[in-house]
């Protein structure tokens, strides 16, 4: 049965894996005759910041402008070593996606290692496998270039040096700060993983012996981190943290967060009900478990502290780091139910989980377990990963915002500056000063004070765009935040049609638009 077991996941990943090269085609695009591989637009933030340092002008959005807006910065710096490869700027984003699917496949093999060894089960282990590559969350905020894949692939390898040595009867291993040290280089915000296993570590053999190892890892990581930021970019933190986290009421981000946390369990709370129940009854003495519970309610409480993700029907980016461990303990909780249901009479003791199960019996309880585990699934991504005929996520966008900037890259003079609301695709396929009106790179942006919220989008300075840094151009396919109620931008711009695209340009730098074909227009009154 073990050997069956196995074919039947390796089986299962290499059509994952399949499966997952047709969803990156699914997310390419046509423009002008050529095909196109684009992140979703956060993620192309990234890769201009990427490809400017790969070509020696900085590790930053706009070259001379000692901005960080970016919060992932290890995996930023694995898209600059893409950009030193000979790839035109369409198919950078190809490579990206392909790393991202090997991490997927990487984090599957770490769940189906994982649960086998905390469950002492082969059948868990392909039942939490089999969840997991049918959690969408995953593969879609994966694959479409998040950081969630890494932070998932650190954190599946920390928990798996635990169970590894654990189960060996080992003590803790102190090389587990190493890896933990790499999520704090992919995000400053895994500082929250990393104090969970810090403050897990006493409960297990001589983990309070390496408590000061961890301590001084943490410390000599931060420290050169946030004093590279300071003496890089003037700040010891991202400007994505100025923007997201301050000047914004505390308690309406928390709230926001609540309400997406609340929607987003009171889907699995079933799911969540019987893993605790099967646990509490046979396995609670369990350490490992308990550590990874504590990862789960961790990130958890950052997602509510942060207000959630502006993305959240694929669930947040911030929290989905937690779904592997979930599936885990789901995957094993609904191995034990089918244990006691089945074999209560004739298991002998200390055999393993599967090994008393016949065939059908073992398809039956995988069959279950993926079912649970499939409750754990966002049915926006689940929908957009299992239907070859749904639109991937941002898609359309994506491919008017390469046309957008393929027409201005065409037609406008090189100092042209162009405000957009998009600060990913645009501002990577179009080398032009650019000016986020959304803040992730604009200091003066990021440190407003608001009175709404909204994550992400809460912060806009019309004023600051239209006198201070007077855009030539602004991207106003989005209508929104009151930028068309504004009298003096209605008397500044006019609009313009030309080439498929539409955008607004200042009257006075008309003169750097050439295109005899184009269409001006008066801006309507809303």
């Amino acid at each position: 049965m073990s050997s069956a077991l196995r074919t039947v996941f390796r089986v299962a990943l290499l059509l994952y894996v399949a499966w997952g090269l047709l969803y990156i085609a699914r997310t390419s695009f046509d423009v002008d005759g050529h095909r196109v591989f684009s992140l979703w637009d956060d993620g192309m933030v990234s890769m201009r910041h990427a490809r400017n340092l790969a070509i020696g002008k900085g590790l930053v959005w706009n070259p001379g402008e000692a901005v960080e807006g970016i919060s992932n910065l290890g995996v930023t710096l694995v898209m600059a070593g893409i950009h030193l490869l000979p790839l035109d700027r369409a198919n950078t984003s190809l490579v990206f996606q392909l790393l991202n699917l090997a991490g997927l496949a990487g984090c599957i093999a770490l769940i189906w290692s994982i649960a086998r060894r905390v469950f002492d089960s082969e059948l868990a282990g392909l039942t939490a496998a089999l969840g997991a590559m049918a959690c969408a969350p995953l593969a879609v905020l994966g694959l479409q270039g998040t950081d969630v894949t890494a932070i998932c692939l650190i954190v599946l390898l920390a928990c798996n040096r635990i169970v590894r040595a654990t189960a060996r009867g080992s003590a803790w291993p102190s090389d587990v700060y190493a890896i933990l040290a790499c999520g704090l280089v992919c995000r400053l915000d895994f500082l929250v993983v990393y104090l969970v296993f810090v403050a897990a570590s006493p409960a297990f053999e001589r983990g309070r012996a390496s408590l000061s190892t961890g301590l001084l890892v943490l410390a000599l990581t931060l420290g050169a981190i946030l004093g590279f930021q300071r003496v890089y970019y003037g700040d010891a933190l991202p400007n994505t943290y100025y923007l997201k986290m301050t000047g914004t009421p505390v308690h309406l981000m928390i709230a926001h967060g609540l309400r997406q946390q609340a929607s987003y369990f009171g889907k699995s709370a079933l799911a969540v009900a019987v893993t605790l129940a099967a646990l509490l009854a046979w396995q609670r003495a369990d350490r490992r478990l308990w550590l990874f519970g504590g990862i789960v309610a961790g990130l958890m409480a950052y997602d509510i502290r942060a207000g959630g993700d502006w993305l959240s029907e694929y669930t947040s980016r911030f929290f989905a780091p937690a779904l592997p461990l979930l599936i885990i303990t789901c995957a094993g909780a609904t191995v034990r139910v089918f244990e006691r249901l089945l074999l209560r009479s004739d298991r002998s003791a200390g055999a393993p989980a599967s090994g008393g199960f016949t065939p059908v019996q073992s398809i039956v309880c995988v069959a279950f377990g993926v079912i649970a585990c499939a409750q754990f699934n966002a049915p926006v991504a689940f929908w957009e990963w299992v239907n070859l005929r749904k639109e991937t996520m941002m898609r359309l966008d994506n491919a008017a915002n390469v046309r957008l900037a393929r027409y201005l890259a065409a037609h406008t003079d090189e100092d042209t500056t162009v405000a957009v609301h998009y600060a990913g695709v645009p501002a990577y396929f179009l080398d032009r000063r650019m000016i986020d009106v959304l803040g992730k790179s604009d200091k003066h942006i990021a440190r407003q004070v608001v009175a709404d919220f909204m994550p992400g989008h809460s912060k806009w300075d019309w004023s600051y765009v239209l006198e201070d840094r007077r855009a030539d151009i602004i991207d106003f396919r989005d209508r929104g935040r009151g930028l068309d109620e504004r009298e003096d931008f209605r008397n500044l711009y006019t609009q313009v049609s030309a080439g498929g695209v539409e955008f607004v340009i200042r009257k006075d730098s008309l003169s750097k638009l050439h295109d005899p074909a184009a269409t001006l227009s008066a801006i309507a009154v809303p």
